[in-house]
């Protein structure tokens, strides 16, 4: 699959899901929301590690790469879905 089809594929992931969180946050504070959220990512890793098992590639990756991405990972997928959640539920 070329680049632009993977765009297109995010894109619409990314546009259809902001809906599917609105309706889960309905009766939910944000904070649990994030947490649900997170045990969904982490069983998707979880499949996704040991359908792929990437051990090996992670090794490879450097300390330096590694926290980058965490550190990524950390500011975009939990403070910044966090501040997300807050705007969809009071928006």
């Amino acid at each position: 699959m070329s680049a632009f089809w993977w765009a297109v594929l995010a894109a619409c992931i990314w546009g259809i899901v902001p809906l599917i969180e609105k309706l889960g946050l309905i009766r939910s504070d944000p904070t649990i929301g994030v947490f649900a959220r997170s045990f969904g990512v982490v069983i998707g890793m979880v499949i996704f590690g040991l359908w792929w098992s990437p051990w090996n590639a992670l090794g490879n990756l450097g300390v330096r790469s590694f926290a980058l991405l965490a550190l990524g990972g950390f500011l975009a997928s939990f403070v910044g879905q966090l501040a997300f959640y807050h705007a969809l539920k009071m928006g």
